[in-house]
C-alpha cells in the first residue's frame, strides 16, 4: 500500500466553509493545519519528474501535478480530475486504518450474507470468495483478525477464498 502525507487546511480564506487538502505544505492562508497519512487509491501511481516535484499518474495515463487534482468532496480528501473523455472521475482518499475497515467490512458482510443464503449456523462452515484490488489485498494481509482458527483463506490469483466457522461452544 503505498501511502502519502498530505495537510488538511481549515480556514482557508474563500474557502472557510469547507477542508483544502495541500500536499508539500500547510496551506499559506489556513488557520491551522493537520497532517494525515493517506492511502494511494488503486490506479493511481505517485512519481517524482524531473524537476524533483512529486506527480500523480491517473488510471487513463495522464499525468498530474498531486495539488492539481487533490480536492475535498464532502469534508473528505480525493483526487478529482478529467478523463479521456471529459468526464470528472473521484478516487477517496483513506488513512491505511480506514483503508482495512473497508476491507473487513466487505468481507465480514459477504460471509454473514452467505450463512444467511444458506441457512449456516453454529459451526457450519461457510467458504465464500471475493475478489480484491490489489490495494485491498495489502489491506486485509495486514489484518491480524482473519489470522485465527475460525478463518480458513488463501488467494486464487487476485481472489481471496476464506472459509469461516464459529467455535464450538463446550
Amino acid at each position: 500500500m503505498k501511502t502519502i502525507e498530505i495537510f488538511c487546511n481549515y480556514g482557508v480564506l474563500a474557502a472557510e466553509k469547507r477542508n483544502v487538502y495541500t500536499f508539500g505544505a500547510e496551506h499559506p492562508h489556513a488557520t491551522c493545519s493537520d497532517k494525515m497519512t493517506v492511502v494511494v487509491p488503486d490506479g493511481w501511481t505517485i512519481y517524482q519528474n524531473q524537476m524533483g516535484q512529486t506527480m500523480v499518474t491517473a488510471p487513463w495515463g495522464w499525468e498530474y501535478d498531486i495539488n492539481e487534482v487533490l480536492t475535498d468532496i464532502n469534508g473528505r480528501a480525493a483526487f478529482r480530475a478529467m478523463d479521456k473523455s471529459m468526464n470528472y472521475k473521484t478516487a477517496y482518499l483513506f488513512a491505511p486504518e480506514e483503508k482495512k475497515e473497508k476491507v473487513m467490512n466487505k468481507i465480514d458482510k459477504t460471509i454473514e450474507k452467505k450463512m444467511m443464503e444458506s441457512g449456516a449456523m453454529g459451526t457450519e462452515t461457510v467458504t465464500v470468495r471475493i475478489d480484491l484490488t490489489a490495494e485491498e489485498k495489502e489491506a486485509f494481509i495486514n489484518c491480524e483478525k482473519y489470522d485465527s482458527e475460525n478463518y480458513f483463506w488463501e488467494f486464487d490469483r487476485e481472489e481471496l477464498v476464506i472459509s469461516y466457522a464459529e467455535e464450538a461452544e463446550g
